[in-house]
């Protein structure tokens, strides 16, 4: 009997379609890896423009009631706000005005008049509403006795309405 004297060693390593499985477990791990991490970066922008449309909207909202509560007198359609500031102020009118999705302020000093773009539809302001009360003054004439300010902040498909009632402090009967 013949002896085999040659010895050959296990071959070692991988099989063709244990690498392609390999890379197929792989490549749809780091897809889903991807989605993920997409949906998450989506996400932060969405919430990052949501709280910077948020907190401008909040600042001119409460600029907006800081300078009802002080007004001398007000005169409000829906859609415009004329204030007339305390004498000592310095300012003879401040006007606001909604219209073509653009918030405005003028405010009139000495004189001169200076308009402002306050927000708009492209900072994600979708609405802005004037509503008032009449009351009457110290002196029983008619003047405006609270106002009701609404405005809707949308970005993407996020909306976040905005509501705000002020009463003026210097026309008011106690």
């Amino acid at each position: 009997m013949r002896r085999n004297t040659s010895f050959r060693p296990a071959a070692r390593g991988f099989t063709l379609v244990e690498v392609l499985m390999a890379l197929a477990i792989t490549g749809m791990l780091l897809a889903a890896l991807g989605a993920a991490a997409h949906s998450c970066i989506t996400s932060y922008r969405a919430n990052e423009n949501m709280s910077s449309a948020s907190a401008i909207a909040r600042t001119v909202l409460h600029r907006i009631t800081s300078e009802i509560r002080t007004a001398a007198a007000i005169e409000a359609t829906s859609t415009t706000l004329s204030i007339i500031p305390p004498e000592e102020s310095g300012m003879s009118l401040i006007y606001y005005e909604y219209a073509n999705g653009v918030l405005t302020v003028s405010r009139t000093v000495d004189g001169l008049t200076q308009t402002h773009q306050v927000m708009s539809v492209a900072e994600g302001m979708q609405t802005f509403a004037i509503s008032h009360t009449m009351g009457t003054d110290w002196k029983k004439r008619p003047c405006v006795s609270e106002v009701t300010i609404e405005m809707l902040i949308k970005q993407g498909a996020c909306e976040l309405p905005l509501t705000a009632t002020v009463s003026p402090r210097r026309n008011q009967t106690y």
